[in-house]
Parts: C-alpha cells; structure tokens; sequence
C-alpha cells in the first residue's frame, strides 16, 4: 500500500529491520500478556479478565488506527498484542471451566476455528481495502479489528462468573446458581448438584496439593501469592511433568514455527523488487493462507472429541490415586 510507505517511510525499501522490528512487537506484546493472565484471572475472575484485555486490545486497535509516525504504530501494535495474549491465555479457559464435560472438547475447538476464521477475513479484508485511495487503506483495517473485542468485552458482561473460580473464593452458594443458569436447570437436580460437588471436590484438592508442595507459602500475603504463581510455572518443568509440558508447548511451538511462512514473505519481497504488483502478490498470499488454516482447523474439528479423554488421563497422571474417578477434567 503506497499510502502506507508514504506515512511509514521506516518501512521501505532497505527498511527490513524496521519492518521486522514492527512485526515482532505484537508478539512481544502477545507473549506478555499471556505470561500475566494467569494470576490476573485468579484475582478478578475469568470474566472480568476477559473484559480488561478486551479494553486493553480495543485501545491497542484505536491507537494503530491513528498512528502518525513508526513509533507510535510500534507501541500501539506492542499495545494490542497485550491484548491479544491476555485474550488467548484466558478465553480458553473460561469456556472450558462454564462447558459440560461432554462438549468441552469440541468448544474449545470452535475457539480455535473461530480464530483461524478471523485469521482468513483478515487477509480479505486487506486485500478488500487495497485499492482505497487515501490512508484508511491501512488504517480500515486496524478499525475492523476493534469490532469483535467490543462484542466480545460487552457480551461477556451477561454471563456468568466461572463456578470453579467462584469454589477457589468459597463463594459455594454462588457457584451453584452460576452452574444453574448455565445448564439452564434448578439448583435442585441431581446433575447439578453431581457437577457441583465435583467441582467443590476438584477445587479442594487442587488445595491440599498446593499446601503438601508449598506448605511455607499458604499464608495469604501479597509476597507469597506472587512466590505461589512462580513456583506454579516452575513445577511445570519438575520430574513428572516436564514432559507433558513440553508435548503441550511444543505442539503450539511447531505449529507456529513452520517452515512455509518465511520463505513466502521472502518470495513476497523479492517479488515487489522484481516488479510484480502488490494486489496480485497480496492476494496471492492470502489464497496460500487461506489452504493451511482451513485444513489446520479441520484437524481441529476432527481431534474434538478426543480432547476430553487426554484432559481426564492427564490429570489421572499427574494426582495419581488422589484423583477421583468421577472427577469431570477442569470442573
């Protein structure tokens, strides 16, 4: 986009630091505010977690909308990946904590073809607005983006809070109405009160496991909440663990370090050196996208419905005989 490289001279030809550097800040920002969810949603609950990193990516898209110069288009793209990596660490938790075991899996799938969807319209999207003749045709696509984060941060607002972080507050009552409304059955039913206990069960022991590893860190200050989730990242990579650990970060590492994405944005490059059109390399780009994801999130789809035996056999495995049976995997 020529109204790009006149407001982002940086970015030009000879540019491929600055290109790069721009590229990069999101995930920097992604990974950020995904290391820093996890206790968030512990403090203020998955909900209200997931209503402040919709604020936090509705003001990074607002600022790339109206950036004036390479600095501040950096910060507000370092901005919004904070956003994006709260979102992605808290998103999948809240649903599987609010979904019947019997569909979790294939919830936590739509997620994921959720986000490899949007991934696809926003290639079209930029392509869509290639041939706009001023500067909204960079800057319309930052403002489409801030769409679905005002959905998302208001709609949440009318759900309930997560039963299994109202457990982990001993707010049991609450809880109970919170799993009523969201099986859409009376407090009463032996279903409900089946699936409550069970998280009443899982959340205690979650408890006393806490207590055997961390018993000098039970006492609730400031210091040792902040000791707790340090030492939760590293019981991570402890002996019985570490290699679940690295089967689960690796598949997502590998998933994303693949091998077709770098030498498509050389061929891209060299293309626009050579001369070729911008359009036809960009929509170029986004039919060779468009294959990957589709088959990427059928793969998704098809793994649904083994997602939670392997939830239930890895929590077998990690309490051993002190992990109940009955035990729905997440609660």
């Amino acid at each position: 986009m020529p109204q790009f490289l006149e407001r982002f001279p940086e970015v030009g030809d000879g540019g491929g630091f600055y290109k790069g550097l721009m590229t990069a800040m999101i995930e920097l920002g992604a990974l950020i505010g995904a290391l820093n969810q996890g206790w968030i949603a512990d403090k203020v609950s998955r909900k209200y977690s997931i209503v402040a990193a919709s604020i936090v990516f509705i003001i990074g898209g607002v600022l790339q909308t109206a950036a004036v110069n390479y600095a501040m288009l950096t910060f507000a793209r370092f901005f919004g990946g904070l956003g994006v990596g709260m979102l992605s660490a808290v998103a999948p938790l809240y649903i599987a904590e609010i979904s019947p075991p019997e569909i979790r899996g294939t919830l936590l799938v739509l997620e994921e073809l959720s986000i490899v969807t949007g991934i696809v319209i926003a290639f079209w999207t930029s392509y869509g607005t290639l041939y706009i003749q001023s500067e909204w045709s960079w800057r319309l696509p930052f403002l489409i983006q801030i769409i679905p984060a005002l959905v998302l941060g208001v709609g949440i607002v009318f759900l309930p809070f997560s039963p299994r972080w109202l457990c982990s507050k001993d707010r049991d009552d609450d809880a109970l109405a919170a799993l009523s409304k969201l099986r859409q059955l009376p407090p009463t039913d032996h279903r409900i009160q089946r699936e409550w206990f069970d998280i009443r069960a899982e959340v205690a022991l979650h408890a006393e496991i806490s207590a055997e590893r961390h018993p000098h860190l039970q006492e609730r200050t400031v210091g040792n909440r902040i000791k707790l989730e340090i030492v939760g990242w590293v019981d991570l990579f402890k002996k019985g663990c570490w290699r679940r650990t690295f089967v689960g970060s690796g598949l997502m590492f590998f998933q994303q370090v693949r091998f077709t994405s770098p030498p498509t944005r050389k061929q891209l490059t060299f293309c626009l050196v050579r001369g070729y059109q911008r359009s036809h390399l960009l929509f170029a780009d986004a039919l060779q996208n468009h294959g990957p994801r589709v088959q990427y999130a059928a793969h998704h789809v098809w793994c649904a419905q083994l997602r939670p035996a392997r939830g239930c056999s890895q929590l077998s495995l990690e309490h051993g005989p002190h992990w109940p049976s009955s035990l729905a995997p997440l609660g």
